[in-house]
């Protein structure tokens, strides 16, 4: 089973689907650590969390951090409120300013898929570049 980064991490997400498709996104659902863009040859799109959205720290994800202090039932993610659909609509803290500096990517905050995923047709062959830290 592939290893993923120890949270906060930024991740790159590369999905296959079937034989047509590869999905990808960058994601702040683990939480954020650093900047990153995922781009291609193919004109495909391009994702980003471009901004520096904790210097020197980490920037864990609601249910990760134990905001509300009930981590079995909380209302960023687990419990009652496990899926995307159960999590509140608004009043979540610091969702702003992850949606706000980052907005191709999910949220940190309510742990929820709510960002940009990107479709690449195989038949392109695209080549993509994940860059870490990338230049204003």
């Amino acid at each position: 089973m592939p290893q993923q980064g120890v949270p906060p991490a930024t991740l790159a997400e590369f999905t296959l689907s079937g034989v047509n498709n590869l999905y990808y996104d960058v994601s702040l659902v683990d939480g954020y650590n650093l900047p990153m863009r995922i781009d291609n040859d193919k004109g495909c799109g391009v994702l980003e969390c471009p901004v520096d959205l904790g210097p020197n720290l980490g920037c864990k994800s609601a249910c990760e951090a134990n905001l509300n202090g009930n981590p079995s039932n909380s209302a960023d993610c687990s419990g009652s409120h496990n899926t995307p659909a159960s999590y509140p609509a608004s009043g979540v803290a610091y969702y702003s300013y992850s949606k706000n500096n980052c907005p191709n990517a999910p949220s940190p905050i309510t742990h929820t898929d709510d960002g940009v995923t990107y479709t690449c047709t195989s038949a392109l062959a695209a080549d993509y570049t994940v860059t870490f830290c990338p230049p204003d």
